[in-house]
């Protein structure tokens, strides 16, 4: 039968899946203690945060059960997965779920309207059993979609073919688009293209609370059992009791069509009618609340779904805890019979009080005072056969326990005769051995007489020894106090070598503080250099501006003056009146009189307007052909620098890198500088080849700007890093004298970085360490005194160069025994020289 025309209603609707286990009773209390504490490798933070079970509408004693007080003992408790973890375990909102079946593929989500929130819950009762809960929804409001999810969701190793497939968006940076690709949880430690099951989730989420399997399976291995609420819309009445059925053995959407008679008949089947048209379906395998064509009321759309999932399923958890104790117990009864006859009746002792403890604590006739919930409790104790199944544990129990103690008892009066027995038999046995100890008493007296008159004379060889011994020990302690003399004088020797030791580190600690202070008094040196060059580029600009407005006033001043000379003649221009009216005879009749006040005032103007315009257009003509003509030099000069740049040394490359920093982005200024920079160094060679580039120019290539920009990146003046490189190469090639077969070798061993600020810090490091100040000397020395002419190769790598150097030195093995020992002998011996030389003369 189908049920297209139906709808669900996606909001009102939830779905729980409960995973139910047991577990040690006595690992209660410490489990209550761990799993808050329990953290993840991947996340800081703890993975279960402490929950509260619901008490609404709940009895006293009951609500005491679930959340005792502080004086009380702890009977349930209650967890929910830490919304920082939810990532990990493939909870994610932004991911895309779906579960994979024969039927079809159906898309989920995690939580309530997939909005998260208690996603997955852990609870555990000192009985020994324990619930982890799952909430979980489709995203489709069809109720094939939800009849398939509830029937291939719940099995955890995909049985019937079902599984779940994971995609996680990604961003392709290339393609500047999203995309989706196969995920599953790394915790899980299963990859995507193996086909994971969603059991891994659920052994991953136990595994939190300790990495050894603290849980067994009590229901069908690998399956669920599932509670959901469905309230569908648009279904028609006489489709409603063929939608029970198929919610009451949880079928997919292709099975369970053809039904017989009973199998519809609601008084027949468990279904427990709430209201019109809504009923409660409860079996072995899970539970089903099914509202048809429900009321549009607040009531049956918002509080009765809230019901359902707090209170209704708060009772539905507890009837089934109450199963699965029940069960374990009469599993622990199984498993104690075949133990020997001491350990049964242990065992027995143990499940009889465990009994007792859930019969008085876990085992209740009612739970809320509600007519609707007290129903359904109900309901549920007689789907799950808890009266019966009580019973039955009650009954094996006891009789169990009544045939032990039988059986004890007959062996305690077995074990008593045979202990008469050997009781009687013991005391024979302890006559004999009196009569044989005193005969042993009359031997033993015999023998401490001989052994008395042997010690005597060991003792008469014993004082002989021990004279002989004072002597050897007067004679040890002679040689014992020579020794600790000769001890004390060594070390008093060694102390005033380590204090030498630590004078001369002392030493090369303040000529490595100086060095520093060289080095730094070097840069700022340098920075002050830059900056009173940039200050007089400022100046010249100021002085340039004000040039230019000193033009300008000469402009405005030309342009004034022609104004003047224009209205003197303003009389050959106009004719005169007799009513002291002005006629402009080269204007037309209508407007050519005018007062001559106006008439002076517009030929002023006109003229100045025409002489100012004359010169502003002349002079910004000559600018425009010399910038254009300074803009085809610097494309020559950046030609240059690109096809001949051996042409340039690193203090050129340095001189022209501060020049461009201290000129603003002009063209005609930044080519000027470069000029004068030329004539002034005699540059001849970088001249001629500047003529020889300015005809390979293109027209259309000078039209850019920045050159400012693309002089500082075509001259890439040298750093202070690749000065110090520059100069520890030269001081590995000229003055290979300054390291000594030890630094070589650490020279060799030490793994140079690629990046010259890095390396160059390295080599800092490194000469900075134990008697190299005379190394870091010469280096500061070198690398602010390099040859003007120096060319900085940029073919080969920094650190490649460096490699060679030190190859060049020796070859890479360690300094032998007999190397090691001759050289700190001679520096000992360097050590003693100084000593003496430094000491007063006597």
């Amino acid at each position: 039968m189908q049920f297209n025309e139906a709808t669900i209603d996606t909001k009102a609707s939830s779905i729980y899946f409960v995973y139910p286990f047991t577990f040690d009773i006595a690992r209660f209390d410490s489990l209550n203690q761990t799993i808050p504490e329990a953290k993840l490798s991947q996340k800081p933070t703890t993975v279960w945060e402490p929950q509260s079970f619901p008490t609404e509408d709940l009895l006293f004693h009951v609500a005491n059960y679930l959340n005792p007080t502080e004086s009380q003992i702890s009977t349930a408790q209650r967890w929910k997965l830490s919304g920082a973890v939810r990532d990990v375990f493939g909870f994610q909102d932004q991911w895309e779920l779906e579960l994979t079946s024969p039927q079809r593929s159906v898309p989920f989500a995690f939580g309530k309207d997939g909005k998260g929130g208690d996603v997955a819950q852990l609870m555990l009762f000192r009985v020994g059993v324990g619930f982890l809960i799952l909430q979980v929804q489709p995203k489709l409001n069809t109720i094939q979609h939800w009849l398939n999810f509830l029937h291939y969701f719940r099995f955890l190793k995909g049985q019937q073919g079902s599984g779940v497939k994971v995609q996680k968006r990604r961003w392709d940076a290339k393609k500047q688009e999203a995309f989706f690709e196969d995920y599953f949880p790394e915790i899980a430690q299963c990859a995507p293209q193996n086909k994971p099951k969603f059991g891994q989730i659920i052994k991953a989420l136990l595994h939190t609370v300790s990495s050894e399997p603290w849980w067994k399976e009590i229901f069908v291995s690998g399956q669920m059992l599932p509670f959901v609420s469905l309230y569908v819309d648009n279904l028609p009445e006489e489709k409603t009791p063929h939608l029970l059925y198929k919610l009451q053995n949880f079928f997919h959407d292709n099975q369970g069509n053809d039904p017989s008679p009973e199998d519809l008949e609601p008084q027949i089947q468990p279904w427990l009618s709430y209201a019109r048209g809504q009923w409660f379906v409860c079996t072995l395998e899970g539970s089903s609340f099914l509202a048809v064509n429900a009321s549009i009321e607040e009531f049956f759309r918002k509080t009765l779904p809230h019901h359902l999932r707090h209170q209704y399923f708060l009772l539905f958890l507890l009837a089934l805890h109450q199963r699965f104790a029940l069960m374990s117990l009469s599993g622990q009864v199984a498993e104690s019979w075949v133990k020997d006859e001491a350990t049964r009746l242990q065992q027995f002792e143990k499940i009889r009080d465990r009994l007792l403890w859930f019969t008085a604590r876990g085992y209740f006739a009612q739970v809320m005072q509600r007519e609707h919930h007290h129903r359904c409790y109900c309901k549920w104790q007689e789907v799950f056969q808890l009266d019966r199944l009580y019973r039955e544990v009650h009954d094996e129990v006891r009789e169990m326990q009544e045939y032990s103690t039988l059986q004890y008892l007959r062996r305690l009066e077995a074990v008593e005769k045979e202990r008469d027995r050997l009781r009687q038999e013991e005391r024979e046995r302890l006559a004999e051995v009196e009569k044989k100890r005193e005969q042993e008493r009359l031997e033993e007296k015999e023998r401490q007489e001989k052994a008395e008159k042997k010690r005597e004379q060991e003792r008469l060889e014993e004082k002989e020894r021990l004279a002989e011994v004072e002597k050897k020990r007067d004679r040890l302690q002679l040689e014992e106090r020579e020794r600790l003399a000769a001890a004390e004088k060594k070390r008093e020797q060694e102390r005033r070598e380590e204090k030498e030791r630590q004078e001369e580190r002392e030493r090369e600690r303040d000529r490595f503080y100086m060095l520093a202070l060289r080095e730094k008094e070097e840069a700022d040196k340098q920075r002050e250099r830059l900056y009173l060059q940039q200050l007089r580029e400022k100046d010249e600009a100021q002085a340039k501006r004000d040039r230019e407005l000193q033009d300008l006033a000469y402009i405005v001043s030309a342009g004034l003056g022609g104004a003047a000379i224009l209205a003197s003649s303003a009389g050959l221009l106009t004719a005169g009146s007799d009513q002291g009216q002005v006629t402009v005879v080269w204007i037309s009749k209508v407007l050519n009189t005018w007062h001559p006040v106006a008439v002076a005032i517009s030929l002023s103007l006109l003229g100045a307007f025409l002489f100012a315009g004359a010169a502003w257009g002349f002079r910004e003509g000559r600018r425009w052909f010399l910038d254009r003509r300074a803009q085809r030099k610097l494309e020559a000069f950046l030609l240059v620098l690109k096809r001949k740049p051996e042409l340039f040394s690193w203090c050129d490359r340095q001189q022209l890198g501060e020049l461009v920093d201290c000129h603003p982005n002009e063209p005609r200024e930044l080519f000027e500088a470069i000029a004068d920079w030329c004539e002034r160094e005699g540059k001849s060679g970088i001249v001629r080849e500047l003529a020889i580039s300015e005809k390979r120019v293109k027209p259309d290539s000078w039209a850019k700007k920045h050159y400012k920009t693309r002089l500082r990146s075509a001259i890439s003046p040298p750093t202070a890093a690749q000065k110090k490189i520059e100069g520890f190469l030269r001081l590995l090639q000229k003055q290979s004298d300054l390291f000594d077969r030890e630094a070589r070798y650490h020279l060799a061993q030490q793994q140079w970085a690629p990046e010259p600020d890095k390396l160059a810090e390295q080599i800092s490091k490194w000469c900075q360490g134990e008697r190299r100040s005379a190394i870091y000397a010469q280096l500061l020395d070198e690398q602010n005194n390099l040859p003007s002419l120096l060319l900085i190769s940029r073919l080969e790598p920094y650190a490649k160069r460096l490699q060679k150097a030190i190859g060049r030195l020796q070859p890479r093995k360690p300094p032998s025994l007999f190397s090691r020992v001759v050289d700190e002998t001679w520096r000992d011996i360097e050590r003693e020289w100084q000593r003496i030389k430094r000491s007063p003369p006597p």
